[in-house]
């Protein structure tokens, strides 16, 4: 018995990733915008700085989270899809709400 996937079924999974994705996962959070460098010289200051440092590695932290589904590039394949697909049925943490019982039902039948 052969462990790779038929080929209809290739199309299937990612198709489906996309659309769960597009439903399910939410945007990466934003980078504060630009703002001009500049030499903290009170506490208050410092803090702002430190702070939106902090808001900028959250952003970046949170655009590369390897739990995110892409709907382009170079880990797009059948098998990460059904393993991301596998995860949002089995209720996996991430950036992403659960599925609906519409959104559970679509995904079994493309399983079948």
């Amino acid at each position: 018995m052969s462990t790779t996937l038929c080929a209809p079924s290739r199309p299937a999974l990612l198709d489906t990733a996309d659309r769960i994705a597009r439903c399910v996962q939410r945007p990466p959070i934003q980078p504060p915008p630009p703002a001009r460098a500049a030499t903290a010289r009170t506490r208050e200051e410092r803090l702002v700085w430190a702070d939106r440092a902090r808001r900028i590695e959250q952003a970046r932290q949170d655009a590369a989270d390897t739990r995110r589904w892409h709907a382009t590039g170079a880990g797009r394949n059948a098998i990460r899809a059904a393993l991301w697909l596998s995860g949002r049925a089995d209720g996996a943490s991430g950036p992403f709400r659960p599925l609906s019982a519409i959104e559970e039902q679509h995904l079994a039948q493309v399983a079948a």
